[in-house]
């Protein structure tokens, strides 16, 4: 049964109002659960649980849990009734389901009372039907549970800690970018440039989180490095940052290095951004994040201009790319366009009805082939590798240089943004 056509049947025709998140749990969620057989006894409301990532410490609620022969097997996240459902309402409501219980729930699900988004934690596919009692039980029964890793907790509680606090993590970033200014003596052109290196770390660590490797963008963690290998946190941070280079090739001069020379800047940079996920993060997060952390210097030192969001997202669906087509931005800036391309072809690839191989080969494909774009300044081409990175990847074929006077990119069926 799916909600939308239940509740075109049981809420649209009465005098009932849903106004707010607690109606869309009580008159809409609670009654449609107990349509699919489960009983009030099954459920748990409002349960707090701690999370905590290095000093910092948020409380966080489930709205509905339902629990299966004593276990939490679903946590609900109920939005109010005019919120569109978002990557990170998606992205909070599965961090929910694996930390409520060892070994995880099986579901996270989100809904605004209309929509819906279903995420079986154990193989991440996504669905829009909830399922029933019947079908629980099915999949209790059929699932191999398994315990996330300290390293794997680590990571879903610093993607919580962020998906949580954003205005928090806008103060931090803004107090590391002073922090290298006034404690590294970087001026205020080229400390953004810092803070991307950092950031790079920062990701690839992340990357190598999500593979079950140890992330190493943690002051312990440097600490104990510098003890065995008899060097300081500084050294050890330039040896991480070399990896990311290598992870990812994103600038032009092989050699470039961090300009950081004051060790204490550099640790309390260090220390700031620490507890809080980027890569992990949902799409708005991510976009906010590299505003505020690179957008706004940059029309602040260069008197740059970004083309408006709103204005982008109405350019791309006028182009209306299609999977497999070739999207060129010979301009791209900071990626804004190529972006915004990048989510816009990735969601037509998930919403077609073709296999998870086919699925990953046409993303592959997206990723690798189908993004490219050009930039004269040195600095933008960097930063629009490091946008890309941060949303999902496909930076290859951002290249440096004058599109009109530079022959870029091969003859091919090309979109034009």
């Amino acid at each position: 049964m799916i909600l939308r056509d239940w509740v075109k049947e049981n809420i649209t025709n009465t005098s009932l109002k849903i106004k707010t998140e607690e109606d869309v749990k009580m008159h809409i969620v609670c009654p449609f659960l107990e349509k699919l057989g489960y009983k009030k006894t099954d459920m748990r409301f409002e349960n707090s649980m701690s999370v905590q990532t290095g000093t910092r410490k948020v409380t966080v609620e489930s709205d509905i849990e339902i629990f299966e022969n004593g276990n939490v097997e679903i946590i609900i996240d109920t939005k109010g009734p005019n919120i569109s459902l978002k990557e990170k309402d998606i992205l909070q409501s599965v961090s929910y389901a694996k930390l409520v219980a060892t070994p995880p729930a099986i579901y996270g699900i989100v809904t605004n009372g209309w929509d819906v988004v279903v995420t079986n934690i154990y193989t991440g596919k996504r669905t829009s039907v909830i399922p029933s009692k019947g079908e629980l039980i099915s999949e209790v029964s059929r699932t191999r549970r398994k315990e996330l890793t300290d390293i794997e907790i680590r990571e879903v509680q610093s993607l919580l800690l962020t998906l949580t606090n954003e205005d928090e993590l806008y103060k931090i970033i803004k107090k590391c970018k002073d922090t290298i200014e006034k404690k590294g003596m970087i001026r205020s052109d080229q400390s953004f440039k810092e803070m991307t290196k950092i950031l790079l770390v920062k990701m690839n660590e992340e990357h190598r989180a999500k593979n079950g490797k140890t992330n190493r963008f943690q002051i312990n963690i440097l600490k104990q490095m510098g003890i065995i290998h008899k060097q300081s946190i500084k050294d050890e941070f330039i040896c991480l940052f070399k990896d990311a280079t290598t992870q990812y090739p994103i600038y032009s001069d092989p050699d470039e290095k961090i300009k950081i020379t004051d060790a204490d800047c550099l640790e309390s940079v260090i220390k700031e951004l620490e507890p809080w996920s980027f890569l992990g993060t949902g799409d708005d997060i991510k976009g906010a994040v590299y505003e505020i952390f690179l957008k706004s210097t940059l029309r602040g030192d260069f008197d740059q201009y970004f083309t408006p969001r709103e204005v982008v997202d109405f350019m791309v669906k006028y182009a209306n790319p299609k999977i497999g087509d070739k999207i060129l931005d010979p301009a791209c800036g900071s990626g804004g366009f190529l972006i915004q391309s990048f989510q816009y072809v990735n969601q037509k690839i998930t919403d077609s009805n073709i296999s998870e191989k086919e699925s990953n080969r046409l993303f592959n494909d997206l990723i690798e082939k189908c993004l490219w774009g050009g930039e004269a300044d040195e600095d933008l081409h960097v930063l629009a590798k490091i946008n890309l990175i941060m949303h999902g990847d496909g930076y290859n074929n951002i290249y440096q240089g004058d599109s009109l006077n530079k022959t870029m990119i091969k003859s091919q069926t090309i979109v034009l943004i």
